[in-house]
């Protein structure tokens, strides 16, 4: 197995298995926290995620809180077909990638950060997004009652993707039993989404 990398270098390796539709096992490995996420595929898409369990959530969870990585793949024909559980692009997007570099000695212009927040919040307010936000809505509710509009609202405010907005909404909910059970909720619905 090779050397461990930034995370950068594995959503990338992703996209190629994806991008070349293979067939069979990736095996990443975390340097921090000494755990494994082993992701199949069949024909690119992500059929099977195990990282202790079988919850999508754990998965996340490892990378996230991973660093570096190194990963291998070990492309087999006798991958059972199976659906695909979540797709690549919705897998990755709700990985972090690591801290932002210094970006403070760049030339700032406001009026181009405007328009990227603008395009960010348009593409939060498409017309797919109003699926995923009736779903969203659906769980919160169970967990916020009244409060559901206005944390969606709030949360809307400040996120740019689907992935932050539950991360968003989760850490305004009180109760830290509630949010995590209201995040891997949200997460276990991913593949409707």
């Amino acid at each position: 197995m090779p050397e461990y990398q930034e995370k950068p270098a594995l959503f990338d390796f992703i996209r190629q298995i994806a991008a070349a539709a293979q067939s069979g096992y990736l095996t990443i490995l975390s340097a921090d926290i000494n755990r494994s996420v082993l992701l199949g595929f069949v024909d690119g898409k992500i059929t099977s995620i195990k990282a202790r369990s079988t919850d999508i959530g754990d998965a996340i969870d490892v990378l996230n809180n991973s660093k570096k990585v190194k990963f291998s793949f070990t492309q087999t024909d006798s991958v059972s077909k199976r659906i695909q559980i979540i797709a690549v692009d919705a897998f990755l997007s709700m990985l972090l990638l690591p801290e932002e570099p210094d970006v403070s000695s760049l030339d700032f212009n406001p009026a181009s950060s405007e328009m990227l927040l603008s395009e960010a919040q348009s593409s939060l307010n498409s017309q797919h997004f109003s699926s995923i936000r009736n779903v969203i809505t659906g769980i919160l509710q169970k967990y916020a009652g009244p409060a559901t509009e206005i944390l969606i609202e709030d949360a809307l405010k400040v996120s740019d993707s689907i992935p932050e907005l539950i991360n968003q909404i989760a850490n305004a909910i009180p109760d830290a039993q509630s949010a995590e059970a209201f995040r891997r909720e949200c997460l276990g619905h991913l593949p409707e989404l």
